[in-house]
C-alpha cells in the first residue's frame, strides 16, 4: 500500500486535495495522511515512511522548501512535490537545487493532472535507478545547450536573446527544440531534467 503525506496550513485545500486524489487512490491502495503544522508533518516522517509528501509553499513558521528539505534528510526516497500559487522562478530553482523536487504542481490545480503526477511520482518510486546517462545532452547543438544552460540559469527568452545577441524568437525556437529532444513537457520539467543531468 502506497503511503501519501499532504501538507498545507489550509485545511480546506487539504480535503480538496483529498476529495482530488481518492477516486484514483483508494483506501485500499493508499493511506492518505494530511497535517496543517509542518513540524508535525515532519515529526511524523521520523515515525513512518512515505513514498511521496506533497507540501504547499507558504505555509507560517516553516515553507515548503524547508519542509521538503527535512523530509528529504529523513526519508531520502520518498518523491518531493511542491504546491503553490506562486508563479516565482527563484522559488522553483531553488527547490529544483535544494529539494530536487519531482514536479512543481500550481494552485489551483487540475484533478486530472494530480492524478497523474501523482501516479507518475508513485511508478517513479517502484522503478529501478535508471542507469546514468547524459546522451540528450551530446544531441544538442552549441546553441541548444547555450541557451538551455542560460535557461537553468532562471533567466527569461528576451534576455537569454539579449544575452546571444540573437531575436526572442530565434531562443523560442532552440527552446521548443530542445524540449522535444529532451520530451519535457514543460520549463520546470526541462530545467529538473538538465540539473539531474549535470547542466550548469
Amino acid at each position: 500500500m502506497a503511503r501519501i503525506l499532504l501538507v498545507d496550513d489550509e485545511v480546506n485545500v487539504l480535503r480538496a486535495l483529498q476529495r482530488s486524489l481518492r477516486p484514483a487512490f483508494p483506501p485500499e491502495l493508499a493511506m492518505i495522511e494530511t497535517f496543517t503544522d509542518p513540524q508535525a508533518a515532519l515529526h511524523r516522517c521520523e515515525q513512518v515512511p512515505f513514498d511521496v509528501v506533497v507540501s504547499d509553499y507558504r505555509m507560517p513558521g516553516m515553507n515548503g522548501l524547508e519542509l521538503l528539505a527535512g523530509a528529504k534528510a529523513l526519508q531520502p526516497e520518498a518523491v518531493r512535490l511542491m504546491l503553490s500559487a506562486t508563479s516565482d522562478f527563484d522559488v522553483l530553482l531553488d527547490a529544483l537545487n535544494n529539494v530536487r523536487i519531482f514536479r512543481y504542481i500550481q494552485k489551483p490545480w487540475n484533478d486530472d493532472e494530480l492524478r497523474a503526477v501523482l501516479r507518475e511520482a508513485l511508478a517513479s518510486r517502484a522503478a529501478p535507478p535508471p542507469a546514468p546517462a547524459t546522451d540528450w545532452l551530446a544531441e544538442l547543438t552549441p546553441r541548444e545547450r547555450e541557451v538551455l544552460r542560460l535557461l537553468v540559469h532562471g533567466m527569461t527568452n528576451r534576455m537569454i536573446a539579449a544575452e546571444l545577441g540573437i531575436s526572442a524568437r530565434t531562443v523560442e525556437n532552440h527552446r521548443a527544440k530542445v524540449m522535444e529532444k529532451t520530451g519535457a513537457d514543460s520549463l520546470p520539467e526541462l530545467v529538473r531534467l538538465a540539473m539531474k543531468d549535470g547542466m550548469q
